[in-house]
């Protein structure tokens, strides 16, 4: 009876924790370190890709890579032969910590999928 109101007690208190942490505001402005944010939801002239976070620096795609409906609004479709580059991405470095965040939708034909 004792641990079951110690694990009750814990619950508790990791909700209420978790609770105030939601209700914190949305931090604002870039991430710090962050070299780019590409939305990849339009294509400008000659296939630049917009970068938020250093507008001075784009990414590029390939023409055989094209807009297509995404999950909210559109989204760049990768033909599966054809890149998209994103500048810094080379610079990260393999013994260095990174992340890159994604929505990916694999076509439903099935098969096998790489992403590199």
């Amino acid at each position: 009876a004792q641990a079951q109101a110690r694990v009750t007690a814990a619950r508790a208190t990791s909700q209420a924790r978790f609770e105030a942490w939601r209700a914190r505001p949305v931090p604002q402005g870039p991430i710090p370190g962050c070299v780019g944010h590409f939305p990849l939801d339009l294509v400008g002239e000659q296939g630049t890709l917009e970068n938020r976070i250093r507008t001075d620096a784009p990414g590029s795609t390939s023409a055989g890579n094209a807009l297509v409906e995404g999950r909210l609004g559109a989204a760049l479709g990768f033909s599966g032969d054809d890149a998209a580059t994103f500048p810094f991405a080379g610079g990260l470095g393999a013994t260095r910590a990174f992340t890159v965040a994604l929505w990916l939708r694999l076509s439903e034909q099935g098969g096998d999928a790489l992403v590199g």
